[in-house]
């Protein structure tokens, strides 16, 4: 009975799959069919790139600010502050989300480290924090976007 059925959905296979090549898809559909399908190759396109560009962005990120913390030590150990921001400030260091807080803390502790200089770093870091999360979520409006308008579309072509 198994193999009857295994017969017969193969057999439906092959009658079927000449009618459903992406070829003849696109040749035998209208305008709004193929706008709906323009649509969601550059919704899928988008939140492609958008995924790699970000998953780059947080690599390159990640293994700078890594990097960074291991040249910073030193200088921070010994109470160098300025050498530590210098060490911080290199462009080696740009993409680096532990950079940019480091920066703005030890800007604000090179000014002095008496009680409001400390008050002062403090308020810098969670600013500089707040900075980059916002860089880090940067694109995820692309996706959100798409996640929630592309099954609505491909609804819509069918």
């Amino acid at each position: 009975m198994i193999l009857f059925l295994l017969e017969n959905l193969a057999w439906a296979a092959d009658e079927a799959a000449p009618g459903f090549t992406m070829r003849e898809i696109w040749q035998h559909s209208g305008g709004i069919a193929r706008a709906v399908i323009v649509m969601l190759v550059v919704m899928f396109l988008g939140s492609i790139f958008t995924g790699f560009e970000r998953a780059l962005a947080f690599y390159n990120a990640r293994r700078q600010s890594r990097a960074l913390a291991q040249a910073v030590v030193k200088p921070l150990q010994g109470g160098d502050i300025t050498g530590a921001l210098k060490v911080a400030q290199k462009e080696d260091y740009k993409a680096s989300y532990l950079g940019s807080i480091l920066r703005a803390g030890l800007r604000e502790l090179e000014l002095g480290v008496d009680t409001h200089g400390l008050d002062n770093a403090r308020r810098a870091v969670e600013k500089a924090h707040v900075e980059e999360l916002s860089k880090m979520k940067r694109g995820m409006t692309i996706l959100a976007t798409v996640g929630s308008t592309a099954p609505f579309v491909g609804l819509f072509g069918t």
